[in-house]
């Protein structure tokens, strides 16, 4: 399931920076993964409603930049890449 939550945060970034609306995908997302993890059989509501609102303030500031740095194609694709790394990654910073 994380190559496709991998795929959802890919597209939903590339929405993000061509459409706007960075708190509106950040929401899309949010909820993609409660609805992953759901599917994943990894379902606690208190983890899972904590986990929603940690990705949600992560993508919101994932994907403000990725809109912000629409212009500028090095810094797109820094951000765009570097987001999504840090965003599978995140869980072996705690370890």
């Amino acid at each position: 399931m994380a190559g496709l939550g991998i795929v959802a945060l890919l597209l939903c970034a590339y929405m993000a920076g061509k459409n706007g609306n960075a708190f509106m995908y950040a929401a899309v997302f949010a909820v993609v993964n409660l609805v992953l993890t759901a599917i994943g059989g990894q379902f606690v509501l208190k983890e899972a409603l904590i986990g929603g609102v940690i990705i949600f303030l992560f993508c919101s500031a994932y994907f403000w930049l990725v809109e912000r740095y629409a212009d500028n194609v090095l810094l797109y694709f820094v951000t765009l890449v570097g987001g999504a790394l840090l965003f599978l990654g995140w869980p072996f910073l705690f370890v």
